[in-house]
């Protein structure tokens, strides 16, 4: 049974690591296959790694990397929306709660950020939602 467990992580594993590849395949930074792509493996990556029955989780070899761009996406998702909302919270609220911004945070806060290259961004936008 337990050949069994691992081989189905893995699986898994390969699922989101196969989303992640299709996401850095697409060439432009914003378009919207690249954000379609960057939904489905932010989908599946919150899926193995919430998964109780998972026990090692998603470990792709450069998590520092996939923090760093998911952050950078993160942050010109926001950039837009506050533009575009003209003053409206709501478009902010809906996509950091339950929007892209909602499932960003969640995996950052599973890998953490500790290496990603745009902390310092990250932490003056973070800074002003706060003001």
């Amino acid at each position: 049974m337990r050949v069994s467990t691992m081989a189905s992580i893995t699986g898994r594993e390969d699922v989101v690591r196969n989303a992640w590849e299709t996401f850095l395949t697409i060439d432009t930074m914003r378009n919207e296959d690249k954000m379609s792509a960057l939904d489905a493996f932010l989908v599946k990556f919150l899926h193995v790694n919430v998964d109780p029955t998972t026990t090692s989780g998603f470990n792709y070899r450069d998590m520092d990397g996939v923090s760093s761009v998911v952050t950078r996406h993160f942050l010109a998702d926001i950039h837009d929306i506050c533009i575009s909302s003209e003053g409206d919270d709501s478009k902010l609220m809906a996509y950091l709660v339950t929007g892209r911004g909602g499932n960003i945070l969640r995996v950052l806060n599973s890998t953490g950020v500790s290496g990603i290259t745009c902390n310092v961004e990250l932490a003056n936008q973070i800074g002003r939602a706060h003001v």
